[in-house]
């Protein structure tokens, strides 16, 4: 499967964001032009440790109402299984 996303922001040991275009993945679709979404990876101290707060946004830019709600409950599901990987791997 074709994936292409642009990093929009990066500050170490904080912030890592990108925009992709997260329904409809076809290999002919010209990525360029598509709406996109921004994916927020950010980490915030604790007394504890570290929080990792996972955020997109961007889907009411999404034109088509069933692509947007498709998307939105895609990536809903997608991310809570990465942040188990992720715990998974933090943990390990």
């Amino acid at each position: 499967m074709r994936w292409e996303a642009n990093v929009v922001a990066m500050e170490p040991e904080r912030l890592f964001a990108f925009e992709w275009c997260p329904y409809e993945h076809d290999d002919y679709r010209d990525f360029a032009s598509a709406r996109k979404t921004r994916v927020e990876f950010k980490l915030e101290p604790t007394k504890k440790g570290t929080k990792l707060v996972i955020t997109e946004s961007g889907f009411s830019k999404i034109p088509d109402e069933k692509r947007r709600v498709d998307a939105l409950r895609s990536n809903t599901q997608g991310w809570d299984i990465q942040a188990k990987n992720i715990a998974q791997y933090v943990e390990s």
